[in-house]
């Protein structure tokens, strides 16, 4: 099973404050008690080093197409 995460968000007012860290090691803990073989997630160049750290690769581009819902 694979899991896909579309986006993880801090307040900037609360950023540098450990609370990305946690949600990750919440949402890895989480996929792997559910069995989860792999984990994705999108993220902006900014943030590539801090889910380095967390323990992700990097692992090729991801393409999208958005409709517009209305």
């Amino acid at each position: 099973m694979v899991a896909h995460v579309e986006e993880v968000c801090v307040a900037a007012s609360h950023q540098g404050k450990g609370l990305g860290l946690i949600i990750i090691q919440a949402l890895n803990a989480t996929a792997k008690d559910l069995g989860v073989g792999k984990l994705i997630l999108n993220c902006s160049d900014k943030n590539v080093k801090f889910y380095e750290k967390c323990g992700y690769s990097t692992a090729g581009q991801q393409m999208e197409l958005k409709y517009n819902s209305s």
